[in-house]
């Protein structure tokens, strides 16, 4: 695998750092404990995840940490709306870095579902469905000529 920080969806989620971080330095002083951190500490999450990610050793892990990023970038969607509702910086300032995080957490999508993993934990999830069937049809089977129907 190539070093993460060539990775063009970690490069961008430095980038909505910056960009957060600007944009809540403006912010009320009352908001420094509150929005300001929470906001602040969600986009930091995203790189830091994709970079803890890539230094484990399994691919299983990496694809872990992928979805904390993807949450991460999640978070701060939400986080970036709520500021809007709460009119701590305007519309215009605001709609830059939502397009920043849409484009970032579908990077995170797309390097997700280009892992193979994600296939692999639905099989597992189809595989475990169909042997509690199973399982299930042969408790029925078992009680069957006891009822009467």
């Amino acid at each position: 695998m190539q070093s993460y920080k060539d990775l063009w969806i970690w490069q961008e989620s430095k980038r909505l750092v910056k960009a957060v971080y600007v944009l809540t330095a403006s912010f009320p002083p009352a908001e420094i404990y509150a929005m300001t951190s929470q906001l602040r500490r969600a986009a930091v999450s995203i790189s830091s995840n994709i970079a803890e990610g890539a230094g484990r050793g399994t691919l299983k892990e990496y694809i872990h940490f992928l979805y904390n990023a993807r949450g991460s970038a999640y978070e701060v969607e939400t986080q970036l709306l709520i500021c809007m509702d709460l009119g701590l910086a305007p519309k215009e300032k605001i709609e830059p870095l939502l397009q920043m995080e849409a484009n970032t957490a579908g990077g995170i999508n797309r390097l997700i579902d280009s892992s193979g993993l994600n296939l692999y934990y639905k099989y597992q999830k189809t595989a475990n469905i169909k042997k509690i069937l199973v399982s299930m049809e042969m408790k029925v089977n078992r009680l069957a000529p006891s009822l009467r129907i």
